[in-house]
Order: C-alpha cells, then sequence, then structure tokens
C-alpha cells in the first residue's frame, strides 16, 4: 500500500486561502479571533482526493471550520461506501445546515460530544448503509 502526504486543506472548490495561526490548537480559517500569524494554504476538494479506484473509503475530518464547505461540494456526488467522522466547529450554528445536507442525499448522520463550540460526526453514505445492511443478512 502507498501513501501520499497532501499539504493542502480540504474545502469546497480549489483555491488559495489564508491559515489564521493561533496558540495550540486554536488556529482556523477565521480571521474574526486574534492571531499570532497567518499563511496561504491551497486548498483542493474531498472529491480530488479522495478519485481513484476505491470503492470503500474512511474519511477522518478536523478541517477547522470548513466541514459544511467541503461537504456540501462532495456529499450530493458520491456513490461509494463511505464512512466520515470528524469535528463540527459551532455545532449551535450549523448542525441544521449538516442536517439538511446529508438527509437530502439519503446518507445517515449522528452528532456526538455536542456542545455550543462543536460537536463530533459520524455520517453514513447510502452504499455504506446498504453495505451494512447486506452484510448484517448474510452474518
Amino acid at each position: 500500500m502507498s501513501t501520499e502526504l497532501l499539504e493542502v486543506c480540504i474545502g469546497g472548490h480549489p483555491r488559495c486561502i489564508p491559515f489564521y495561526c493561533r496558540e495550540a490548537n486554536q488556529s482556523s480559517f477565521d480571521p474574526g479571533k486574534p492571531y499570532a500569524s497567518e499563511m496561504e494554504v491551497p486548498v483542493m476538494t474531498l472529491a480530488e482526493i479522495t478519485q481513484g479506484d476505491a470503492q470503500r473509503i474512511l474519511i477522518k475530518l478536523d478541517i477547522e471550520g470548513m466541514e459544511i464547505e467541503a461537504l456540501e461540494s462532495y456529499v450530493p456526488g458520491e456513490r461509494r461506501i463511505v464512512f466520515i467522522i470528524g469535528e463540527l466547529h459551532e455545532h449551535k450554528q450549523h448542525h441544521a445546515a449538516m442536517e439538511r445536507l446529508f438527509a437530502q442525499h439519503g446518507w445517515m448522520l449522528r452528532f456526538d460530544d455536542v456542545s455550543d463550540a462543536g460537536s463530533i460526526f459520524s455520517a453514513w453514505s447510502p452504499a455504506a448503509r446498504e453495505d451494512a445492511t447486506q452484510r448484517s443478512a448474510s452474518a
């Protein structure tokens, strides 16, 4: 198995954007909070990163506030067996948009460790749900 390390951010469309550096794990794409420095980061989409022959995909998202943008461009077109686990920043503000996005495209979504600041989410594509059903029926 080979691995390729990509020094990019995941977002909704390719471009370069500023990333605001703060203490420890507080850095993000939000310029509204005080920051020590900023750096330009290239952006790729999840579709670009996951292109290829894989038919089963596990995605772990920790993308500092770019969740909605990245998923809006990915979820509608994905037909493979995909499981996503990630952080949703600002849960109170964004959970309804996440719920709509996944529901509109037949995905299953669950939130855990919910607070106003964020949550952990898990999502299964329709193909992943079907695969799980078939596997449990044959067991």
